[in-house]
């Protein structure tokens, strides 16, 4: 198999289309979606499912993007270490952020690394916690910092800090104070993550044990969705403060 193939792959799948992926990698649509029927037919099986909004991969090619970024991760290192005196760190490191944490850690993470290993090229990604731990055994990422690991499986992880929760939105009625009961998170209209997101999981199990559910009004991953949609409107969430940091 051609090493440029499963790297254009990796593009077209990061970008959601082949158009989009075409101006990524300064190559022309055609011949871009050539190389990636050639890379279907290598691989004897199909890779993408094509919709109107774009591309969406298959199991396959959800495993091949996952085997595939630890691939070429691994050709990147090899050329370093050719090319390392041994004096220096040098080389890629890749870290996943959770997107809650991210606009708190990613500047001061790129910084300090910067400054004590200038050799080190660190590539941060905003990820869900279940795909990146995925991503982690794999080998596709190095590193991830994310809420609740402990829950996942196969994955090491020790904890680094705790935050508390607050509950979001435009405006509050003047009987809520500084704090407030669980048992009055149901006054509130909540925008959450899917039921397999951890924020929400942790919520879910507090109000199986106290008996009151949540008042979900809409289901939601993106945190700028998340902002557009409280401040616009009645609706609030319960995230930690760097996710609205």
């Amino acid at each position: 198999m051609r090493l440029d193939r499963p790297k254009l792959f990796m593009a077209v799948v990061d970008c959601h289309s082949i158009t989009a992926a075409s101006r990524e990698v300064h190559l022309a649509q055609p011949a871009l979606s050539k190389h990636m029927r050639a890379l279907e037919d290598e691989m004897g099986i199909a890779l993408f499912e094509r919709t109107v909004r774009g591309v969406a991969l298959t199991k396959a090619g959800e495993r091949l993007y996952e085997r595939g970024t630890a691939l070429l991760r691994r050709v990147e290192q090899i050329h370093q270490e050719v090319i390392d005196t041994g004096e220096s760190m040098v080389g890629d490191v890749s870290i996943a952020i959770a997107a809650s944490l991210s606009p708190v850690l990613s500047g001061y993470l790129f910084w300090k690394t910067r400054s004590a290993h200038p050799g080190i090229n660190l590539r941060t990604r905003d990820s869900h916690a279940v795909m990146t731990s995925n991503l982690v055994r794999s080998g596709a990422i190095d590193v991830a910092l994310l809420p609740n690991v402990a829950a996942l499986d196969h994955v090491r992880s020790f904890p680094l800090v705790s935050q508390k929760f607050y509950l979001v939105g435009r405006e509050f009625p003047d009987s809520i104070g500084a704090t407030i009961e669980f048992r009055d998170l149901r006054r509130f209209p909540l925008v959450m993550g899917t039921r397999n997101n951890h924020f929400r999981v942790s919520l879910e199990t507090i109000a199986i044990g106290e008996n009151q559910p949540l008042n979900i009004l809409v289901e939601q991953e993106s945190i700028p969705v998340y902002r557009s949609i409280i401040l616009s409107g009645p609706a609030y969430t319960v995230v930690p403060y760097s996710a609205f940091a």
